[in-house]
Parts: C-alpha cells; sequence; structure tokens
C-alpha cells in the first residue's frame, strides 16, 4: 500500500512538473518566439472576416477557412496584435495539453498522465509551432477533443454526431484533416449500425450532410478561387517534378527527413515493440485491449492519415507533422503505461524507464532553442512593434500600406492594406495581371503601378521581397519608381523570420 502510494506521488509529481514545463515553455515562445511570416496573414485574414469579407471571394487565403473567425474574435475585442494572436494560440495549446492529461488518465491512471505530460512538455518544437499564430494550435485541440468525445461516457446519439461535427470542424482548419475525418464518419456511423441505432445512424448521416452543404458555401460562388487557394497553390509547389521524381524525394528524402527529425520518439515506442513482439501474451492482451477500446485505434487511423498526407504535398515543412505528433503522445503514453503495467521482469521495466527519459530529455536539447530569436537588442515581436508604432505616427487610420512579407506590421499599426496584398510574401505570384487581380492577389506589373500611382501612403519591403523582385524581374523598376514617388525614412536590420533587414518609405505626395 505504502509502495503504491508512493508511485502515485511520483506520478503526480511528474503531472504538475509537465504542467509547470508545458506553461514556461509556452510562455518563452510567446515572448521569445521567432516571428514567422505566416503570422501575419492568418491575423490579417481574422481581421478581414469580421469586416464582412469571405475567404477566396474578398481575400486570398490558402487555408480553409474556419481558423479567422476563431482567432478574429479577440481582434474584435481587443487591440490586434501579434501578442494577441500569439496569446490565443497559446490558449488554445495550453486546453489541448490539459485535455490530454485528463484523457490519458482516464485510459491509465496517474501513471499514463504523468507519461504523458512528460511526453507533451518535452516536445518544446510543437510546442513553439503552437505558441504562435499558425493553424496548429486549434487542429491539435480539435483532434484532441474528437478522441475524447468518442472516450466519453455519453450516449450513441450524442457521442457520434458531436465526434463528426468537431472533426469536420478540424478539416475546416486544414484541408489535410479530412483525412482525420474519414474513419471517424466511418467508425460512427458502423457503430451505429451494429448497435441497431438508426435513429442515431441518420442523424450522424444528416450531420455529414447538413456540415457538407455549409462548408460548400464558402467555395461554390467562387470555386476558381477556392481551387487556386487549397488545391493549385500547393500542388504547384512540386514545379515541374515528374510523378517518379516526386515518389523519389518522397522515399529519398521525406520519410528519412521525418524520422531523424522525430528519432526520440523511437526510444519509448522501439522497446514497446520489441517486447510486444516476444511476448505472445503481451500480444494477445494488446489486442484485446484495442478490441475493448476501439477509440485509440479509430483516433491513431485518423492521425497516420493526416500525417501521411503531408508527404505528397508540393511544399515541404517538418512543421506539418506537429498536430499528428501532438495529438498521438497521449496514445504513447497509454501504450507505454499498459505495457510497462504487465512487465514482471525488473529488467524489462528498467529498460522501458530508461528509454522513457532518453526520448524527455533529447526533445528539449535538441529543439529548445531552436526557435528562440534573440539575435535583435529586444523581444522578436518588440521589433516589429516599434516599427509599427512609427508607422502609426507617419499615418492615418485609413492610409493604406503596401507591404508583402513584413504583414505583421499591419495587424500591430492597425493599417489596411492594398488590394490583393493580404497574403504577406505569398500575394506576390508570378502570373498574368488578369488571373492575379481574379484571385485577389499582385503581381508585379501591379505593385509597380501601386508605386508609380502613390498608392500607398507607406510602402514596406524586405530583403526577401527583393529578392523576389529581383527573381521576376522587376527589381529595377520598382527601385525607380520607389526613388521617384518615395523617401526611405527607416531601416531596421535582425528583423522578422529571417532576421533580415526592413525597408520603410514613405510617400512625398499629400
Amino acid at each position: 500500500m505504502i509502495k503504491n502510494r508512493s508511485l502515485n506521488l511520483d506520478w503526480q509529481i511528474a503531472i504538475v512538473g509537465g504542467i509547470v514545463l508545458y506553461l514556461v515553455f509556452s510562455l518563452t515562445y510567446l515572448f521569445l518566439g521567432q516571428p514567422n511570416a505566416d503570422e501575419g496573414w492568418y491575423l490579417y485574414a481574422s481581421k478581414l472576416v469580421f469586416q464582412g469579407k469571405i475567404p477566396y471571394r474578398d481575400f486570398a487565403y490558402t487555408q480553409m477557412p474556419l481558423l479567422p473567425y476563431i482567432y478574429g474574435l479577440p481582434q474584435v475585442v481587443l487591440q490586434p496584435s501579434i501578442y494577441l494572436g500569439r496569446a490565443t494560440s497559446v490558449a488554445l495549446s495550453i486546453g489541448n495539453f490539459l485535455l490530454c492529461i485528463v484523457l490519458t488518465r482516464r485510459y491509465a491512471g496517474k501513471r499514463g498522465a504523468g507519461i504523458a505530460a512528460l511526453l507533451l512538455s518535452s516536445f518544446t518544437y510543437g510546442i513553439y509551432f503552437e505558441s504562435i499564430v499558425k493553424t496548429y494550435a486549434l487542429l491539435s485541440l480539435l483532434f484532441t477533443l474528437v478522441f475524447f468525445v468518442l472516450s466519453s461516457n455519453l450516449s450513441g446519439t450524442w457521442k457520434y454526431p458531436l465526434a463528426v461535427v468537431l472533426s469536420f470542424l478540424a478539416a475546416m482548419v486544414r484541408l489535410s484533416a479530412v483525412l482525420f475525418l474519414m474513419p471517424i464518419v466511418i467508425y460512427a456511423l458502423t457503430t451505429a449500425l451494429r448497435a441497431k441505432t438508426k435513429s442515431t445512424f441518420i442523424l450522424v448521416a444528416v450531420v455529414c450532410i447538413a456540415l457538407t452543404i455549409g462548408a460548400s458555401l464558402f467555395f461554390y460562388p467562387n470555386m476558381e478561387s477556392a481551387k487556386w487557394n487549397l488545391f493549385t497553390h500547393h500542388i504547384a509547389q512540386w514545379g515541374n517534378t515528374s510523378l517518379a521524381g516526386k515518389v523519389i524525394r518522397v522515399l529519398a528524402h521525406r520519410i528519412p527527413h521525418f524520422i531523424e527529425y522525430f528519432d526520440y520518439y523511437l526510444f519509448t515506442l522501439f522497446p514497446i515493440s520489441v517486447l510486444a513482439l516476444c511476448d505472445g501474451e503481451l500480444r494477445t492482451r494488446i489486442k484485446s485491449y484495442l478490441l475493448q477500446n476501439v477509440p485509440i485505434l479509430v483516433i491513431g487511423i485518423g492521425l497516420a492519415l493526416f500525417a501521411i498526407s503531408h508527404f505528397g504535398t508540393g511544399g515541404w515543412h517538418i512543421e506539418y507533422f506537429v498536430p499528428a505528433v501532438m495529438s498521438f503522445l497521449p496514445i504513447i503514453a497509454i501504450a507505454f503505461s499498459k505495457v510497462f503495467s504487465l512487465q514482471k521482469s525488473f529488467s524489462s521495466r528498467v529498460l522501458l524507464l530508461v528509454a522513457f527519459f532518453i526520448t524527455v530529455l533529447i526533445g528539449p536539447l535538441r529543439h529548445n532553442a531552436q526557435h528562440i530569436d534573440i539575435s535583435g537588442n529586444e523581444l522578436p515581436l518588440e521589433e516589429i512593434r516599434e516599427v509599427s508604432a512609427y508607422i502609426s505616427r507617419h499615418s492615418g487610420p485609413t492610409d493604406r500600406l503596401l507591404v508583402l512579407e513584413a504583414l505583421w506590421l499591419a495587424i500591430d499599426s492597425n493599417r489596411p492594406v492594398l488590394p490583393g496584398m493580404t497574403m504577406a510574401q505569398f500575394s506576390y505570384q508570378d502570373m498574368d495581371r488578369q488571373m492575379a487581380e481574379r484571385l485577389r492577389l499582385v503581381n508585379g506589373e501591379i505593385i509597380l503601378e501601386y508605386i508609380k500611382n502613390n498608392t500607398a501612403k507607406v510602402v514596406v519591403l524586405t530583403d526577401l521581397d527583393w529578392a523576389i523582385f529581383k527573381r521576376t524581374g522587376y527589381d529595377e523598376l520598382i527601385s525607380q519608381a520607389l526613388f521617384s514617388q518615395y523617401d526611405l525614412v527607416l531601416t531596421r536590420g535582425a528583423f522578422g523570420q529571417h532576421s533580415e533587414n526592413v525597408y520603410l518609405y514613405l510617400s512625398r505626395g499629400d
């Protein structure tokens, strides 16, 4: 009895310690986290939707449309800022973390909850991306909510339709989450059929149809724009790569990169797998446990499908896997706790614990400082706020900005941008003018015209913007137009995601 109480106390300490670490890392990244160019256009979209603008129809937006409506709510109540956007992400991320603890404890007691707390709090790479303004914090929370609902004691009449709704909301944040939605819908429908609850089956089917029709209202009136934003833009990043070339790149680069980046989780999964392969009784128990707790299997399949989809996208960033990894860690914690409790051998238990603590230690050591920006003399967002304050002092509330990568400045200065410039550097596309205008984007010709006509009160460009102009052959023309219409009034180094230079120009006109 005393020994069990001691173990429970140890795991309780692990839970509390994990919570403290997660809070510390989240707040560190909120204030010291490297700026990301996506933060500007996600928050600008959040501002636009509460002005009555519709994604795809009124402005370019290369994700599914739900996130702006969630992140826009705090921006309506409080002064818009990057800090507020990050605080929203941190709130969602902490909510997901606590939900994971509760969920894991439901399946595996205090030991499982303690293991989950330490695994999640050591995943500093994921904590960074869930502390800045991206899709990941909201997506992870929705994934975990689906797991939580399917694991609850709610009646099927409420459980399965609610799980489908939450899964659908995840798909409305990021298109690849449609692959997470599919097994949830199949599980809900088949479970209702097996239980011979016709009303639940019908309700789930009606919910699916109603949600699909509701979502279509965003897309069908603007099919060309929606298709470009959600498909063409992403697929085009493959360039002219052949199908064989894509397969080779996935097999030779992307999969090895994924394994290398998250290899420390193999330190936990490998001994579990070895023990299961070597112990027939353990395999039988695992199979029996999964059959009794099917939601674990369904969520695992959904997360795997979501993750696999990102190996085939045109653009490739390892951060795409953050929501899948974050939401899969509770499953790892449950598996580890259950396998550990079934081990009678002292050496097996020691092996599992050593593997677990190696995992917990390697994560922060490898990734903790990777996205902390201390390149300047101030906090990274304070550098953005200072330039924003300069813009506010030298422009009026209705004066518009010409800005690409540095779209953060439009948020903190609370100034509108010129038409077609709502997607940061992704607003600039090397396409014909007619197509760019239809898609609510800009090209070199449009930007040159904006500058020649003195359309913007303030022009803000970064080294990355100038590199894009040079690549498309517009750098000299834009430079000449700026020289004739604007004054360079501020240059700032160590600015933004790439710690580069930012150049601020003021119009000479009235």
